[in-house]
């Protein structure tokens, strides 16, 4: 009987253990101010953005991820999974196709969600708006599916490499940037995007930083007059290298053009709210503040 007992409690121990690891169910408050309640560890996830896929992967869930938009495209293995339509309007019906036991969104999958909500299927949204919530935002994700301990891992990680930018660029002189995003129309990174966010954060000056939205259009004259001394373009969305573009009138005698210091960067890398954007900072940085033997 004494045996018998024994043998009931470590049995309730292991099973107990193993509950209290899994951790589930888990509360959350998701970025818009849902409060969620996920049940158990997903085993099966929808990502409605490639941010949020690429945090998906970087902290080993990509098992799970069953669904992605046709711009999921990083990291490889990401583009061969099944597609739910596009970023800003995903199919409803493919995803519930999916039978997914979550869907990651952001802050314009509101409409969504709701959608989700009255069919009894479960969904957060995480939408960093800064660089440092990024980390956050890892660690967020990390806690819904039962990963925390990878998302701490790497958020600790990204934010030792934010501040060693931040620490290798204090007190430097500030080069004044321009990013490019595409040339015509002329299309640049202004106020509130993560781009702006990278160029300031790495020890830079964006000559657009007072534009009136994220993604304005810029008058050629107005970057004569504001005569940058970087200018930074991407390598996506198809465009070819600056040389291949001629010059706008005046632009030729830019301080960036006339010292050939112009680059390219990786412009999804650059502007989404995924882990590598540290490693855009770490780039750029590089860029404005070149090492002694550095290339410029």
């Amino acid at each position: 009987m004494k045996r018998s007992w024994i043998v009931i409690m470590l049995l309730f121990l292991v099973t107990g253990g193993a509950a209290a690891q899994d951790g589930f169910p888990r509360e959350l408050v998701d970025d818009v101010g849902r409060k969620v309640v996920i049940h158990q560890a997903p085993q099966r996830i929808v990502s409605l953005a490639p941010s949020n896929t690429e945090i998906l992967f970087a902290i080993g869930a990509g098992d799970q991820v069953v669904g992605v938009t046709d711009y999921c495209n990083y990291p490889a293995e990401a583009q061969q999974k099944p597609k739910v339509g596009g970023f800003s309007q995903p199919n409803l019906e493919q995803i519930i196709a999916l039978r997914p036991d979550l869907v990651l969104g952001t802050g314009m999958h509101d409409g969504v969600m709701k959608d989700l909500d009255r069919l009894g299927l479960t969904g957060i949204i995480i939408s960093p708006e800064t660089v440092a919530e990024v980390f956050t935002a890892i660690e967020r994700a990390g806690f819904a599916i039962g990963r925390d301990r990878e998302a701490k891992a790497l958020a600790e990680s990204l934010r030792e490499r934010f501040l060693a930018v931040q620490r290798d660029v204090a007190g430097k002189v500030r080069p004044r940037v321009l990013y490019q995003v595409w040339p015509d129309p002329l299309i640049v990174a202004g106020p509130g995007s993560f781009v702006d966010s990278v160029i300031t954060l790495a020890g830079g000056e964006n000559i657009a930083g007072d534009a009136a939205r994220g993604y304005p259009q810029f008058s050629s004259e107005m970057v004569v007059i504001r005569d940058p001394e970087v200018i930074l373009y991407p390598k996506t969305h198809g465009s070819a290298e600056m040389a291949d573009f001629p010059l706008r009138p005046g632009w030729e005698s830019l301080t960036a053009v006339k010292a050939n210091r112009l680059y390219s960067i990786d412009g999804d890398m650059i502007s989404r709210a995924g882990p590598r954007i540290v490693a855009a900072m770490e780039e750029v940085a590089r860029i404005l503040h070149p090492g002694k033997g550095d290339d410029q």
